[in-house]
């Protein structure tokens, strides 16, 4: 009888083994507040689309040590305080290892303070140096404004000859008011006369006041830091309202995007860009990543995208090295250098400054698409 039953246990234990193998470990909690809809939906669903190819390739490979991302996607709508009941419920409820997002500075400034408080990694793609002010909790993706818009603003006195420019930013957001502050002082100093300095609401659409005193401005330049659908409107408003086809469109890697060209047409065409991204990269790891992300969505990559599949990589190689801890997870991060990436030059580094350095390209609109710029 003893025997029987210590068969009987035997079986069990072996079913129980093969219901739930040692090799099957607990999965890897990411959160993902990203603004899916709302104004700032073109840098989220982009975003979105990035991480979650990222995630599906790092998983088909085994995972990281044995264990598979569990990749949360939630929609902070573009606005903070919705990504703030987001991010609290990520902590609290799903124990998250780590975030990836949100999508802008203004909900970053939101949430900072509290996944610093709670210590969880926070990786946005948000440039702002304000990011990180929050504590050592808070990792950029994407470049210093200074570091990406100093090439656009340098390209512009040095290769377009520029002499008198009109300006335009989203009010109410920060990286693109940075961004067009770092450009503005460059051209400045440099001998450029700075004929307007707008502001806009990301909801605006009708610029019919606007496009006629730009078009009645005494300007060789327009350079736009808006969303992309709103500039491509503003582009034809202001074309529509009589500015001249010889002023220039200037802007930078948030009008990278395919809504722009698809929203103003053939008005598009010799806008010039600065990048983080360019699909046609030819480096084997960007084909690769474009041959994927193609066969997945049915279109070409944009900037944000690119941002995305990166935030991705980031994240398998802190967990990889660090392990699932957050503590060490953050110390595998800050130790990032020459990572592969479809980003700038190919090189990632971020270091202890927890901001990233991967070169840039400038672009431009032509034939109805985005190359290399003259």
């Amino acid at each position: 009888m003893a025997i029987r039953t210590a068969a009987l246990f035997a079986a069990a234990a072996l079913s129980a083994a093969l219901t739930h193998p040692a090799a099957a470990q607990a999965p890897l909690v990411v959160g993902a507040p990203l603004a899916l809809t709302g104004p700032y939906a073109f840098v989220g669903v982009a975003m979105q689309k990035g991480v979650t190819l990222g995630v599906e390739e790092i998983n088909k490979k085994g995972g990281i040590n044995g264990a598979k991302i569990n990749l949360i996607v939630e929609d902070s709508a573009s606005d903070k305080a919705q990504t703030v009941t987001l991010v609290n419920k990520m902590i609290a409820r799903d124990n998250v290892l780590a975030i990836i997002g949100p999508a802008t500075t203004i909900e970053v400034a939101a949430v900072g303070p509290l996944v610093n408080e709670k210590e969880v990694p926070l990786l946005t793609n948000s440039p702002s140096a304000d990011v990180r002010k929050f504590g050592k909790w808070s990792f950029n993706v994407t470049a210093a404004p200074a570091d990406i818009m100093l090439n656009l603003a340098k390209y512009g006195v040095e290769k377009m000859k520029i002499k008198r420019v009109a300006m335009v930013a989203a009010r109410e957001n920060e990286t693109f008011q940075t961004q067009k502050n770092v450009v503005r002082d460059y051209w400045k100093a440099n001998g450029v006369t700075i004929v307007s300095d707008d502001s806009l609401a990301a909801t605006d659409t009708d610029f019919t006041a606007l496009g006629t005193k730009l078009a009645d401005a005494n300007i060789d330049a327009l350079s736009f830091y808006i969303p992309p659908e709103q500039a491509a409107n503003l582009v034809m408003q202001a074309r529509q309202a009589g500015m001249s086809d010889k002023v220039k469109f200037i802007a930078p890697p948030g009008i990278v995007s395919e809504a722009y060209i698809k929203t103003g047409g053939a008005m598009t065409e010799g806008t010039v860009l600065v990048a983080d991204y360019f699909p046609d990269n030819p480096s084997d790891f960007n084909k690769a990543f474009v041959a994927a992300y193609r066969a997945k969505y049915g279109q070409p990559p944009d900037n944000w995208a690119a941002v995305g599949y990166t935030a991705a990589l980031i994240m398998e190689k802190s967990i990889r090295e660090g392990g699932a801890n957050r503590a060490k997870l953050r110390d595998a991060m800050e130790q990032i250098k020459d990572m592969p990436t479809v980003l700038g030059n190919g090189k990632f580094t971020i270091g202890q400054n927890r901001a990233p350095n991967y070169g840039a390209a400038i672009l431009m609109v032509k034939g109805g698409k985005f190359v290399v710029a003259d």
